[in-house]
Parts: structure tokens; C-alpha cells; sequence
């Protein structure tokens, strides 16, 4: 399962390149959420990359019934799927470009070509300039 799952265009998985595959619980017990660990962290970028230029769907891996895409995101711990969170709520009020995780960190952007600020806390949340000038 774990495999299937996996396929993604443009990046060559083998069984070796992943250490562990489960399934784990939602809260509304309806979705089916799998955590995968890859034994190397290229492995990891590659996919997670690839699987963010290409919306993946269920009939690409073979599964049968109504289409419905996959999402393909970094586990984030507690805490940090909290303070992405807050981020997002305070994005809303703002508007800035981008509000994203990568590597286990909440970064913001204000523009294309403004600096990209990393938010540790939730203090760093309110300390950002966020008024567009």
C-alpha cells in the first residue's frame, strides 16, 4: 500500500527508499491519512517537490470509485501544525503571499520577491510587520 501511494510522476521509488508506511486516524474517521518515512532525506525532498507540482489523484494510483486528489504534505509536529495555524489565521486579516512549512518550519512572504521570514512562536506573529506599506 505504502508504494502505491507513493507514485509520484518523475521520481523512481524503490521498497528500500521507505523505511516505514502507516495508516493513522482522523478525526472524522472518514479520510485515510498514511504517514511515510523515507530513508533518505533526497528521497523526501524529491517527492514531496514532485508531488506539489502534480495534483495526484486516486484513479493515478489505481483505486477505484469517485476521483478525489491526494494531498501530500511534511508531518508537522503539534506544535508546529499549531503555529501554521495561527499563521494562516492571521494570513487571512493580512493577505501576504505565502504562509508554507518546509523542513518543519512555518515560513511567510509578503510578495515574490520580499525576504522570506521564519515565525518560531507565536510572539514572532505579532512582531512581524505584516501591514503591506
Amino acid at each position: 500500500m505504502g508504494m502505491k501511494v507513493a507514485h509520484v510522476p518523475n521520481v523512481t521509488l524503490n521498497e528500500s527508499d521507505i523505511d516505514i508506511a502507516r495508516s493513522v486516524p482522523t478525526k472524522e474517521g472518514n479520510e485515510a491519512n498514511m504517514i511515510i518515512r523515507f530513508c533518505s532525506r533526497a528521497k523526501r525532498d524529491a517527492y514531496l517537490g514532485a508531488a506539489k507540482k502534480k495534483t495526484i489523484a486516486t484513479t493515478d494510483l489505481g483505486f477505484t470509485g469517485p476521483e478525489e486528489n491526494i494531498y501530500v504534505n511534511e508531518h508537522l509536529t503539534p506544535e508546529t501544525k499549531r503555529l501554521l495555524g495561527a499563521a494562516v489565521e492571521k494570513n487571512k486579516e493580512v493577505q501576504w503571499k505565502y504562509v508554507w512549512t518546509k523542513n518543519g518550519n512555518v515560513l511567510a512572504r509578503k510578495t515574490d520577491v520580499s525576504t522570506v521570514l521564519r515565525i518560531r512562536s507565536r510572539d514572532d506573529i505579532s512582531k512581524i510587520p505584516w501591514a503591506v506599506p
